[in-house]
């Protein structure tokens, strides 16, 4: 990170930018990203570094600048050979921001958004697959979790017990039966955010615009799964009631009318419901790939990994 740093200051010189200080603020350190800030007289502005595998949230971003309608980080500057970038300061978490008062409209406003996106990158999915970024379409995902559960020393490291790596397997065919149901629905393979909540959606506490971030975990992949994620983020961390989940839920449908009907997109989104958590599990799998694999054994990501898996047989076996 010390290189990456002594770029950050030069290229903020270059830009005029005033440093206050020129020791940044480590505001996040893991094993798949380190974000610090600086302080200037322009504002805060946060350098992020990535592994070289995950280093492709810089030309993600380049794209959807270039061809898409979504708020996105303001990139300044940006070196590949340290696989860093500096960006604009983008507001405070929607997640710091909702617990100063829950607000649905913003909400909905941002899903209304993401979903007129996704159907607008569905149709141009070549420049992102051209990039690299994983193809978890309908016809990939049983593929990767049937890969993902024949490694049994994997999953024994995880602390899986033979039972539950062979229940595992057992349940390939469930999910494949499951993928192929929500195929038979207008609903296309898109742009997907693995990791969309709401603390990787900023907002700007006085205009209220948001931001997505975190862009490096992205997929091509059935859009419902990144929809459910936030929508299940949300109600754990703002105590939603069932009923306010529910109607954020059919406003998030709202773009989808368009392909599909409400009784359809509800079936759909049923069956993400009963699936979603292996992609929330092959995303954490992804991570552990792209990093070093002792510092990945040292985090909390190793429980959640098992957790999920044992969560997904509960709920596939009843």
């Amino acid at each position: 990170m010390k290189t990456a740093i002594q770029w950050a200051i030069g290229a903020l010189e270059k830009q005029q930018y005033q440093l206050i200080s020129p020791a940044p603020e480590l505001i996040q350190k893991a094993p798949w990203s380190e974000v610090s800030r600086f302080s200037t007289q322009q504002g805060s502005i946060y350098l992020k570094k990535t592994p070289t595998a995950l280093a492709i949230e810089m030309p993600v971003i380049q794209i959807l600048k270039e061809n898409f309608s979504i708020a996105i980080p303001s990139v300044i500057a940006e070196n590949r050979e340290e696989s860093c970038f500096l960006m604009k300061d983008g507001g405070i978490s929607l997640r710091a921001f909702f617990k100063q008062g829950f607000n649905a409209d913003i909400l909905v406003n941002a899903l209304e958004e993401y979903g007129h996106f996704q159907i607008e990158t569905a149709s141009q999915l070549s420049c992102f697959l051209e990039l690299g970024v994983p193809d978890w379409g309908l016809a990939k995902l049983p593929l990767l979790y049937q890969e993902l559960v024949q490694q049994e020393n994997l999953l024994q490291q995880f602390q899986l017990t033979s039972e539950e790596i062979i229940q595992c397997q057992n349940l390939i065919p469930v999910f494949q039966n499951i993928c192929e149901r929500l195929a038979q629905y207008n609903l296309p393979d898109t742009f997907g955010h693995c990791d969309f909540h709401d603390n990787n959606m900023l907002i700007d506490p006085k205009t209220h615009q948001t931001i997505m971030i975190d862009l490096g975990e992205v997929v091509i992949t059935h859009p419902f799964f990144s929809v459910l994620n936030m929508l299940v983020h949300v109600k754990e961390n703002s105590h939603l009631t069932q009923q306010q989940f529910e109607l954020l839920q059919q406003h998030a449908f709202k773009p989808w009318l368009k392909k599909e009907s409400l009784p359809n997109l509800q079936a759909a989104m049923g069956l993400i419901q009963r699936c979603w958590l292996i992609h929330a599990i092959l995303g954490i799998y992804r991570l552990m790939l792209c990093v070093n694999p002792m510092e990945f054994e040292n985090i909390a990501h190793q429980n959640r990994f098992a957790n999920k898996l044992r969560l997904w047989i509960q709920q596939a076996t009843k």
